[in-house]
């Protein structure tokens, strides 16, 4: 993810009409690019309804899978990945994220959400449930707990972040918080400012890896170009954690990953310290399923854990995947076999997909397992 990038002759507008068209949010230029943008790690089309970014903050694509391929995240609101001849469902629920996202502090019933759509509840339900693999109750949820986030690391207290998030009592958060944050409030917090995170870099075929590991187990792997882009990647992920090179968790797991793709070994045991909602780790799960040498498709994997038309939000999950090569979420891809998108690299996706089909593995288990 970068600054604003130079014009590609023949394949994009330049550089101040992009600018100008996403200021404007300029219809013409609907399917024209997709922009990424850096503080957020999330890419839109020129016409999202969110808040312009600034200029030095947008990376521009001619396509979504190079945005994806470039690190981005696809933008909830605005559904850059999906084509503009949009699936009546997909519209659907992209109309219920809208009404549920204009009223967090209180959001609407299904009731409400199927009156102002002009569907019966049940029907509301049903297809957004689909399409998002969540409920419309839980995806208004997730955006409070969203501004929790944020309140718990720069609120003076958690009470008080509990409070400006907009929840109206804390038994709500605690109850819901292993969920969706992985931990109590209370620790998350913490993270945000007391923790100590150990990491280890290593520089080998496929650019260089850092492993990163909490004290319950690894919480992080990255694939880059360079160590300082690895390094300033973890401080963002981790705000106000504590860094420290020489991680001997870190630096075990690190050599085994290694030892996998460059000396061709499984022997990978690894304890993760990782949160993500019950769907993500849903989706997760079940990619530590899928052998080495085989892969899956976005749409068999949201089949498999029981929402059939999920593969969007199958695909959100493979890109909020925090521990590469662990998680295999590289086995994904489209249903035409093409690799799709890859947080860390297309190239990397594809070097590692060819690196497991070529490869006659002795012992093709990976060993991953939650911390406690």
């Amino acid at each position: 993810m970068g600054s604003n990038q130079s014009d590609r002759p023949g394949l994009l507008p330049d550089s101040d009409t992009m600018w100008a068209a996403v200021q404007t949010k300029d219809e013409t230029y609907l399917d024209a690019f997709v922009q990424g943008v850096s503080s957020t790690g999330i890419y839109c089309r020129p016409t999202c309804p969110s808040r312009t970014p600034k200029r030095t903050n947008l990376t521009f694509y001619k396509t979504w899978q190079e945005a994806e391929a470039g690190g981005f995240r696809a933008c909830k609101r605005c559904l850059p990945s999906t084509p503009h001849s949009r699936h009546p469902h997909v519209l659907l629920a992209e109309q219920v994220c809208r009404l549920i996202e204009a009223a967090v502090d209180r959001p609407p019933t299904l009731s409400e959400l199927g009156a102002a759509v002009g569907r019966s509840s049940g029907h509301v339900h049903q297809v957004f449930r689909a399409v998002m693999g969540t409920t419309p109750s839980r995806y208004a949820e997730s955006l409070k707990f969203d501004d929790l986030k944020s309140a718990l690391k720069t609120g003076p207290s958690v009470t008080d972040a509990i409070y400006e998030a907009g929840f109206g009592s804390p038994r709500r958060v605690y109850e819901r918080a292993k969920d969706q944050l992985g931990m109590t409030p209370a620790e998350y917090r913490k993270g945000a400012y007391e923790s100590t995170i150990g990491y280890q870099v290593i520089g080998r075929s496929l650019g260089f890896l850092l492993v990163a590991a909490t004290e319950k187990g690894i919480c992080s792997v990255r694939l880059g170009d360079t160590e300082a882009e690895l390094r300033d990647g973890l401080a963002t992920e981790f705000p106000g954690a504590r860094l420290e090179s020489g991680s001997p968790a870190a630096a075990r797991v690190a050599a085994e990953i290694v030892g996998y793709i460059d000396s061709h070994r499984t022997a990978i045991d690894a304890v993760l310290d990782v949160g993500g909602t019950r769907f993500q780790r849903l989706v997760w799960d079940r990619l530590t399923r899928i052998p080495v040498g085989e892969t899956a498709s976005y749409g068999a994997v949201a089949a498999d854990i029981g929402s059939p038309d999920g593969a969007r939000a199958v695909a959100g999950a493979c890109a909020a995947n925090p521990v590469a090569i662990l998680i295999p979420c590289h086995r994904v891809t489209r249903s035409d076999g093409e690799p799709g998108g890859y947080r860390w690299g297309a190239e990397r996706k594809q070097a590692l997909l060819a690196l497991e089909r070529e490869t006659n593995y002795l012992d093709p288990n990976i060993l991953v397992r939650q911390g406690q």
